[in-house]
């Protein structure tokens, strides 16, 4: 319902756009390798673009259809999967035009609590992974916090893939910033916020558009190298800087680009790729 109103309203902004719309529950891996076969099909010549900005945030505890906690299926794996399935139109896009980009969206999260990834949230066992307070540090805040720096994890990962592989594909990584959006209200509806934050939290926030000016120049912007390059906002939201060396992060309200090496990083790749090596085309080795 929400992407096809997201579409209604680009056509009636941009009646000369070609919108398609492609389903996809990133809860459920098939439901995500149907999508992959879709763009397959319809842009067999190639994507400029993957955007993977999806997500959600300090639910329950649960497993997902696969198994796994239903928040690092559905903010992390999924779109590890979705890169995996479609990397080859990426790589021909970027083969004619000499850019192609992969755009994830991380969070402020990804740094609380101080801690680094965790082999157990990538299995399938729901019994030591917290509890479901609503207290900010509680278990269903920590799940999430894994996933976002997975997120980050991931870019980085994948960044240095593409550079020995001499890949034109680029990986990047934003964060939003606190913005006013529908993440926060699903997690109020399913008891992950306290009511008094719930109140007060629209008051100081940032604007929706303003949140996306990070993926947006990560998307479209011609001087974003890859994750060697560090940009954030600064002074008016409307301007990016562009910075060659890691700087620390602008305001917790911007929109930021992160790309620094201070992340908490854990040998769990392996694993992860474990999880998908059966599905062909792969864009890594998984022996590497």
């Amino acid at each position: 319902e929400r992407a096809t109103k997201a579409k209604d309203k680009l056509l009636e902004e941009y009646p000369e756009a070609k919108v398609t719309h492609i389903p996809c529950d990133l809860s459920k891996f098939e439901t995500v390798r149907q999508a992959a076969a879709e763009l397959k099909e319809k842009f067999s010549q190639g994507i400029d673009v993957l955007c993977c900005n999806a997500g959600i945030m300090a639910m329950p505890t649960a497993a997902g259809p696969d198994g796994y906690e239903v928040q690092m299926t559905t903010n992390h794996l999924a779109h590890f999967l979705l890169c995996k399935e479609v990397f080859p139109l990426l790589e021909a896009a970027a083969a004619k035009t000499g850019d192609a980009r992969i755009v994830n969206h991380s969070s402020m999260s990804r740094k609380d609590p101080n801690t680094p990834l965790e082999a157990k949230y990538y299995q399938k066992d729901m019994t030591c992974l917290g509890d479901d307070s609503e207290k900010m540090g509680g278990g269903r805040w920590v799940r999430y916090h894994q996933t976002k720096l997975a997120n980050c994890v991931f870019t980085y990962a994948l960044k240095e893939k593409l550079a020995a592989k001499s890949s034109k594909v680029k990986a990047m990584v934003a964060t939003p910033g606190l913005a006013n959006t529908d993440l926060q209200v699903t997690t109020a509806k399913s008891g992950g916020l306290p009511s008094i934050i719930n109140m007060i939290a629209p008051w100081l926030m940032q604007s929706a558009e303003d949140g996306a000016c990070g993926i947006i120049t990560c998307m479209f912007d011609p001087k974003v190298l890859c994750a060697s390059q560090t940009l954030s906002m600064s002074g008016s939201k409307s301007q990016l800087l562009a910075r060659q060396s890691p700087t620390p992060l602008a305001s917790l309200s911007l929109s930021v680009i992160i790309f620094r090496n201070d992340l908490f990083c854990h040998p769990v790749y392996p694993l992860q790729r474990r999880l998908f090596r059966s599905s062909a085309p792969q864009p890594f080795n998984p022996s590497t």
